[in-house]
């Protein structure tokens, strides 16, 4: 499965990750989490995922629509500012390259086998980050996804004047922490959830 890293847990990885995604965006009041602790789970379901392509690492794979576009410097890119494991994709429309896009989505991958960190140390951290005027939370709720304990977070956050919708979810393997987030504009947003869902609960780990 997972091989012991000896990084230290970066509690503001995920919301680094945000900032710069929703800022690439820009291209073309603190409030409180309210949990929802009801063992809300589902099983992978990809028939919605009309001409699918599969994405493999050693750590996991995954189940893509077609339209989903892996763009390795950026993936470098954020690896390297976040100092954790990042894979970067972008959803293209009407053509358009990286510079343009709209909506995106970035897996994380973070090993706290060496840290002392948990999952619960995990939350408590990035619900701390977003205690500030860049982000609104809008629901979060803890549910099992495929086996895996995970978190949901549907949450805004405010690049300049631009605002974007985002969806966390964060899978808890072994102690490694997996985690999704989407980010698209408002007016997309809820029609894309449903796919989100079904893309994240196809991941494989090894």
């Amino acid at each position: 499965m997972f091989s012991a890293n000896n990084k230290f847990f970066n509690t503001a990885a995920l919301i680094i990750i945000c900032i710069l995604m929703s800022a690439c965006s820009d291209k073309d009041a603190e409030e409180n989490i309210k949990e929802d602790t009801s063992d809300t789970s589902f099983e992978a379901d990809t028939r919605s995922l009309e001409d699918t392509n599969t994405f493999d690492t050693d750590i996991f794979t995954i189940t893509l629509g077609s339209d989903w576009i892996y763009d390795n410097d950026a993936s470098e890119a954020v690896s390297e500012s976040s100092g954790i494991t990042c894979y970067y994709f972008y959803h293209p429309e009407d053509g358009a390259d990286s510079d343009s896009f709209n909506e995106h989505l970035t897996i994380s991958v973070e090993d706290l086998s060496d840290t002392g960190k948990d999952f619960s140390t995990f939350k408590d951290l990035i619900t701390e980050q977003m205690k500030s005027d860049a982000y609104t939370v809008n629901s979060a709720e803890s549910t099992v996804i495929n086996g895996y304990d995970a978190w949901k977070v549907k949450y805004d956050s405010a690049a300049g004047d631009t605002v974007m919708k985002n969806y966390l979810v964060a899978l808890n393997v072994e102690n490694t922490i997996c985690s999704f987030t989407f980010t698209c504009g408002p007016e997309a947003y809820d029609s894309h959830l449903s796919l989100v869902d079904q893309l994240i609960s196809s991941a494989i780990f090894k």
